[in-house]
């Protein structure tokens, strides 16, 4: 696993400011325990109280990444307290993981099918067996419920519906507005209009889901936010059907194949969700989710309209993801079809 001491070795060097109403000294510390608690105390604001030169001393001596804050790492100060620090969340997602199985086995009576399916797969495979007779009854319930995707996104529960399959529950009206990111947007924007707001990037063939994907680092020093970008259309401009804004990119794509972007950080907002925000913070923008758990909101969405007396059919689906410092993750899908 990515540890928290391999984040900050890793991260890059970011200006960091003195912790507001403390002044500190103009000697700084060369101990490196002190030097730690010097780091340790720095906020991500702008500081008027700060020297020039304790800004300086901190651009070269101190080393952070947004979800770990700042350190300086050949310390055992630093040592013993990313210790902790590791423990302690390794303790929270094993909570997370247990409340997560509690409640979904408390949802038994009310899953659909396919969720049913899933969790008997689910519960035989923890056991180390081939379990192939609940693959079979979960590979059927997801083509009878018009999932489209792999067997991975199956297995998941994130796969799209088709809307090639019409639900029984599908009700008639609009299709919903979905979050704007940068002007972007799923099932009108294409890679054309992307490239021309953030800059030309590779178009990837995802290793998860074989769809065609570009995506976009941000150029900041110690923001590690990612656009990602995918579209299952071919040929030409194809229009994107989803939009993502994690810390890695979606799909199993390698970072370093994400375009550089000065668009791009942690800031960037989906009308008016943002990386870091609570989960009550998530239900006062969107309203109450259509699934949830500790650690996920789902959002579904599915229509039927009439344009031009041909009857379209589409579905979608806001995925947001939450970790020990609020929301990590949103991803965005939507796609109609004639």
């Amino acid at each position: 696993m990515f540890s928290l001491r391999s984040a900050l070795r890793i991260g890059v060097v970011v200006a960091v400011i003195g912790l507001a109403g403390r002044a500190w000294p103009t000697d700084h510390p060369t101990d490196p325990e002190e030097m730690d608690k010097f780091c340790e105390s720095f906020d991500w604001g702008e500081n008027a109280s700060m020297s020039a030169k304790s800004r300086a001393w901190g651009w070269g001596k101190c080393t952070c990444v947004p979800e770990a804050g700042c350190a300086y790492v050949d310390s055992r100060r630093f040592t013993a307290r990313t210790r902790k620090a590791e423990e302690d969340r390794a303790a929270v997602a094993a909570k997370r993981a247990a409340d997560e199985r509690a409640a979904e086995e408390k949802r038994i009576p009310s899953m659909t099918p396919t969720e049913r399916a899933r969790y008997e797969y689910r519960k035989c495979s923890g056991t180390g067996l081939v379990c192939e007779q609940q693959m079979i009854a979960l590979d059927a319930a997801c083509k009878a419920d018009g999932l489209a995707g792999s067997w991975e996104t199956c297995l998941k529960g994130a796969a799209r519906p088709n809307p090639l399959v019409p639900s029984v529950r599908t009700p008639p009206g609009p299709a919903p507005r979905m979050p704007v990111i940068l002007g972007l947007e799923t099932w009108k924007s294409d890679f054309g209009d992307v490239e021309r707001r953030l800059g030309t990037a590779e178009r990837i063939s995802r290793p998860s889901d074989l769809e065609l994907a570009s995506c976009y680092v941000s150029a900041r020093p110690g923001d590690t936010t990612v656009l990602t970008f995918a579209t299952n259309e071919a040929g030409g401009n194809r229009t994107i059907v989803e939009i993502s804004i994690s810390n890695q990119p979606r799909g199993g794509i390698p970072r370093d194949r994400c375009s550089r972007a000065a668009k791009v950080s942690r800031s960037v907002d989906a009308s008016g969700l943002r990386l870091g925000m609570s989960h009550q913070q998530v239900v006062k923008t969107l309203g109450p989710p259509t699934n949830s758990s500790p650690g996920r909101f789902d959002y579904d969405y599915h229509w039927m309209r009439e344009d031009q007396q041909v009857l379209v059919v589409g579905a979608a689906q806001i995925r947001i993801e939450f970790g020990e410092w609020g929301m990590t993750e949103i991803a965005m899908f939507k796609v109609e079809s004639l």
